[in-house]
Order: C-alpha cells, then sequence, then structure tokens
C-alpha cells in the first residue's frame, strides 16, 4: 500500500478556489491523534457530500458533463 502526504486544503491553480482534498484514501491529518483525525476526516466528509454540494446526473441523448478533475470528489453509483 502506498503512501503519501498532500495538504487537506488545496488552491486550485487556474481558480485560486481552496477546496478539499478527501476520499475514502484520506488516512489521517499530520499534526493530530487518530481519534482526533478521524472526527475531522468525518466533518469534513460530511460537508463534501452535503446535498447542496453534490450533483447526480439523469442522463438525457445530447447531454454533455463536464466537471473539475482537480476538484472533484468522485462516487459511481451502480444504477
Amino acid at each position: 500500500m502506498y503512501k503519501t502526504r498532500h495538504p487537506v486544503v488545496h488552491v486550485h491553480a487556474e481558480t485560486g478556489k481552496r477546496h478539499l482534498i478527501l476520499g475514502g484514501f484520506a488516512g489521517r491529518v499530520e499534526g493530530y491523534t487518530t481519534s482526533e483525525s478521524e472526527r475531522l476526516l468525518s466533518i469534513f466528509d460530511s460537508y463534501v457530500t452535503r446535498l447542496e454540494n453534490t450533483v447526480r446526473w439523469q442522463w438525457n441523448e445530447g447531454d454533455v458533463a463536464i466537471w473539475d478533475n482537480l476538484a472533484t470528489q468522485h462516487y459511481a453509483i451502480a444504477d
């Protein structure tokens, strides 16, 4: 298993906007205990996955969807 460090808050190179880098691969927040990290990651994840911060697309013929891969957390569902 590979381990790496990266900032939780990332500044987008083109827009300058800040966004969270999380996902299922985030293990812990450096400088915090395991339990503190779990709590922080849970808080961050609950923000990212709030309904108002998500998009669910129902495809229609001719649709084109574009997203910014630098600032999007993906979760594919089997439907």
